[in-house]
């Protein structure tokens, strides 16, 4: 028999290779949300800016799973 048709059977040497893993030490405060007095809520992206408002009509027929132009 040819060396190369005979079964090898014994451990396989491999290599890992261990990377640093980044976690975050703080959870992300770039996003507040205010409930402001008509019962809107305020979202506001303190990194970017940016900003959005749900009115309580929007957030009626999110409820009732209706999108509120539908109505």
């Amino acid at each position: 028999m040819v060396w190369w048709h005979q079964p090898h059977y014994g451990v396989v040497e491999y290599n890992t290779v261990s990377a640093p893993v980044e976690t975050a030490t703080a959870p992300c405060t770039c996003l507040t949300k205010r409930y402001l007095q008509d019962g809107s809520v305020l979202f506001n992206d303190v990194c970017t800016k940016e900003a959005a408002m749900a009115t309580p009509d929007e957030l009626r027929a999110q409820a009732q799973g209706v999108s509120p132009q539908a109505q």
